[in-house]
């Protein structure tokens, strides 16, 4: 019997924020997340790409309107998670 956990997703807004925090005890083999439609890939192919690394965070600027995210995180025990969120946001005057 091994115990396998899924990715865990943090994703809150602040402000004219959007603020991501991906996590999983063993790593991750990759995270594919889209924000507004502009898709970005956290894998070995990034540069600053670490197996190891067992947080991975991100800050986006919201957009005024409806703001989309998709997060797709796959761990380095081969478990996955999907996140889906939207929300709207009206720069304040």
């Amino acid at each position: 019997f091994k115990g396998v956990l899924e990715p865990e997703f943090d994703v809150r807004t602040n402000g004219d924020k959007l603020y991501m925090k991906i996590s999983h005890d063993m790593g991750f083999e990759k995270i594919e997340f889209s924000v507004n439609g502009q898709i970005y890939t956290y894998d070995k192919t990034f540069a600053g790409y670490d197996a190891t690394q067992k947080e991975i965070e991100y800050q986006f600027d919201l957009q005024e309107g409806e703001n989309t995210v998709v997060i797709v995180a796959i761990s380095n025990e081969g478990t996955d998670a999907t996140y889906m969120g939207k929300c709207n946001y009206t720069e304040e005057q």
